[in-house]
């Protein structure tokens, strides 16, 4: 997993300007800023199942850089951030409380997904990458009591390319979402909080 995020590439990144995937404080608020699910669409695409739409709209996303999001977030205040891609969502959220005194909790409905990702689990479809995915992040996190197993798969989901995830303080979440969007980072969204430790490392509601 990677143990920092530069958002420049420059000769020399001065040590207050990196970004690191732990230093996350309770009280952040968590920003992604790509959708999830382009691993099991991938695969879809494979088996034909795929729109052309829907498949456009993924590879889009995967080639998509994050230097727009990287530079606007270079202007803010960035207490944690990694990137989303083979361990997933859950995974790579992992990186963000290695320790056991901070929980990430994240609203399911806010989470951008791509569009006919969900629906390719529904109809059975996964990847090679999940169950293995699955072994890391289970036992610290905790799901809503009647919240769709499918959900899970999605957040299991490895992605190629995938978006930065960032905790930054309360007050900056707007203006960076507003930058972002202004950028043309369209499906970045505040998707939970940081707390103190509450029962598991990762909650899902």
């Amino acid at each position: 997993m990677n143990q920092k995020y530069l958002p420049k590439i420059t000769g020399l990144v001065h040590p207050e300007k990196i970004w690191r995937n732990i230093g996350a404080q309770p009280g952040d608020q968590l920003i992604l800023t790509k959708a999830i699910g382009s691993g099991v669409l991938f695969n879809a695409n494979l088996k034909n199942l795929v729109s052309k739409e829907a498949l456009q709209d993924c590879l889009d996303s995967s080639i998509e850089l994050n230097k727009a999001a990287a530079e606007v977030l270079a202007n803010y205040e960035i207490h944690a951030a990694t990137d989303i891609t083979g361990f997933g969502f859950a995974g790579h959220c992992m990186e963000m409380v290695p320790g056991s005194d901070l929980t990430l909790n994240i609203t399911l409905d806010d989470i951008p997904i791509l569009s006919e990702a969900r629906e390719m689990y529904e109809r059975g479809v996964s990847t090679g990458v999940n169950k293995p995915n699955r072994s890391m992040v289970e036992k610290f996190w905790k799901f809503s009591e009647g919240s769709p197993p499918i959900l899970q798969e999605l957040m299991l989901d490895p992605q190629t390319n995938g978006g930065l995830l960032v905790a930054v303080p309360e007050d900056e979440t707007a203006p960076i979402l507003k930058d972002l969007h202004n950028v043309g980072v369209f499906r970045s969204a505040c998707i939970g909080y940081v707390s103190n430790f509450n029962e598991a490392k990762l909650i899902f509601t």
